[in-house]
């Protein structure tokens, strides 16, 4: 089975709080695209779950989150795994804020899902979903959602409006864990803007990008989390992006077009630094091939 596993937008991120379990609380609204990986699942028969890829960055062990939803997969339906065996072709960039892992993750347990032909609810799978990572559920929904809790309060909104953005990866990233970490050390001393969420879902609730798009705020970017990234958003807003911000907690940032000839002279003007992706908004998670 051949599974595309779509990135995802954080077109505001606020953190709201922490859990005594050290998670934290958050509050955005996320947007799948259509840069995506494509993942190709074969069930086999030796007992083992094997990861490939294309990608020499990506883990091939059980760290890998396909390795931990598969097994949780199994765990969870009680179905014995005669052997898996996923092939990633990787195009998401790693520790970018864009949910790749969160995205293959979904991917496979929807396709696993299929395969072993399994009459389960959305209640079902979502528990599975949110042992393994707290994307994996928005990734399995997909489309445009107010996110909220630790990821699982999902409020489905209207569609975003057709638009074009362009993704830019200013250099290494940084670990999800490394950037919760440094917000945490300056959140208690430091002031930096909230986005304004409610104001933000009113302009795509009436559908109108231009609107929306002077709403996109990410904490991380507005606490400093992600220095790096000031520079390619500095850039997407010279070129004409009408808005643009980090995605996740970076390092991944990006420019959102009413124009795709708009949207290509950027690329053509920033990628000549950094390198950069060309993406649209999208209804799925996961799409079957």
């Amino acid at each position: 089975m051949k599974v595309r596993a779509n990135a995802k937008l954080n077109l505001s991120l606020d953190i709201t709080g922490r859990r005594d379990d050290s998670y934290h609380l958050l509050d955005s609204v996320m947007q799948s695209i259509t840069l995506s990986d494509t993942l190709d699942i074969d069930i086999t028969n030796d007992g083992r779950i094997e990861i490939v890829s294309d990608s020499k960055e990506i883990p091939l062990d059980e760290t890998n989150l396909i390795y931990i939803a598969a097994k949780a997969f199994f765990e969870s339906t009680k179905i014995e795994n005669n052997g898996l065996r996923v092939s990633v072709e990787k195009n998401i960039p790693m520790f970018a804020g864009l949910g790749g892992g969160s995205a293959n993750a979904a991917a496979t347990l929807l396709a696993l899902k299929k395969l072993y032909g399994l009459d389960m609810s959305e209640e079902e799978l979502f528990k599975i979903a949110l042992a393994v990572g707290t994307d994996v559920l928005f990734c399995l929904k997909g489309a445009t959602a107010r996110v909220r809790g630790i990821g699982e309060l999902i409020l489905p909104l209207s569609d975003l409006p057709d638009c074009h953005f362009v993704i830019v990866m200013p250099g290494k990233g940084m670990s999800t864990k490394a950037a919760y970490d440094l917000f945490d050390s300056v959140s208690t001393f430091s002031t930096f803007i909230r986005p304004s969420t409610e104001l933000l879902i009113k302009a795509i609730e009436g559908h109108d990008i231009i609107n929306a798009a002077s709403y996109f705020c990410n904490v991380f970017e507005t606490a400093g989390i992600s220095s790096i990234s000031e520079e390619p958003l500095k850039l997407l807003k010279k070129h004409g992006a009408i808005g643009a911000s980090l995605s996740g907690s970076g390092s991944a940032v990006f420019g959102v077009f009413t124009s795709e000839d708009n949207a290509l002279d950027c690329i053509n003007h920033i990628g000549k630094h950094f390198n950069c992706w060309l993406a649209r908004p999208t209804r799925n998670g996961v799409e079957f091939i």
